[in-house]
């Protein structure tokens, strides 16, 4: 379960990151280590492969670039709303409409999100975070995020720090993963123990949407290069997430895929501005 916070996400996350935005990329991404990107296989209220939508703040239904389905994070709902249907799942069935410009709503704090099962990464491999978004609203602030689709790199916990750490928040993507570490998210506080998995590694896809974007499908992505030193990790997750302003944000086709030293090049130099071949 996801913690709700009483401050922007965004001030948090750390800023290390390149966007690029075009027309909506392909269904389908060869290589792709991130099990149902496209949000197609699944049944009852959540894609397979991803942490179980809420059903209030994050929704699986139809709606993505194909026709097929997408998730849909919508921060308009208000946050006391959110904090009910958290502590009581299913406890919101609609939501109340937010007053002025929206500061109340998770929107102006905690944003929504949700997480993907974990997969294996490489140090020193190059990859690239790919997504299909689409925003009801133009990001037109500089203090809130747009939305994200976040690489979040862990590692074992070492035996040394099973000795030696604080208390730590943990937190299961989904039932039957590992508990990995994460100080915003992290419900449950306390040591590390065995076989935990502990966040040593951060990378942001920000997807940010123009006014002549809005309401269409925009494809981004980055290049992410896996750090070999002390940030060096083997495991890592995706989480999207949306904040402000209040909207509904889709994302389809998320992907991260291996790429050669060359590729991570071309797409810096493509998101410089510059045209690609």
């Amino acid at each position: 379960m996801r913690r709700l916070l009483s401050t922007p996400l965004c001030f948090l996350l750390w800023l290390n990151v390149f966007t690029i935005g075009n027309t909506a990329g392909p269904a389908a991404r060869a290589g792709n280590l991130i099990s149902n990107g496209t949000f197609e296989k699944g049944a009852g209220a959540g894609p397979d492969g991803w942490e179980k939508p809420d059903g209030l703040t994050v929704q699986w239904k139809p709606g993505g670039v194909h026709g097929g389905k997408a998730l849909i994070l919508d921060t308009t709902v208000l946050r006391k709303e959110a904090e009910r249907n958290q502590a009581t799942p299913g406890a919101v069935t609609e939501k109340s409409a937010y007053q002025g410009k929206g500061y109340d709503t998770v929107g102006g704090s905690s944003g929504a999100g949700l997480w993907s099962a974990p997969f294996p990464v490489e140090p020193g491999q190059w990859y690239l975070i790919e997504a299909d978004v689409k925003a009801g609203s133009a990001q037109t602030s500089s203090i809130f995020g747009p939305p994200m689709v976040c690489l979040r790199g862990f590692r074992p916990a070492t035996e040394k720090e099973l000795a030696n750490s604080g208390s730590l928040n943990f937190f299961h993507p989904m039932p039957g993963t590992a508990a990995f570490s994460d100080e915003i998210f992290g419900t449950e506080k306390r040591p590390p123990a065995a076989g935990d998995q502990l966040q040593v590694f951060r990378a942001n896809l920000f997807c940010k949407v123009t006014d002549d974007q809005t309401g269409k499908w925009t494809h981004f992505g980055r290049p992410v290069h896996i750090p070999t030193d002390r940030f060096r990790c083997d495991t890592a997750l995706i989480h999207l997430a949306a904040f402000w302003p209040p909207s509904q944000y889709a994302f389809d086709n998320v992907s991260v895929r291996k790429i050669t030293p060359e590729e991570a090049e071309r797409w810096k130099v493509r998101q410089a501005g510059e045209p690609v071949p």
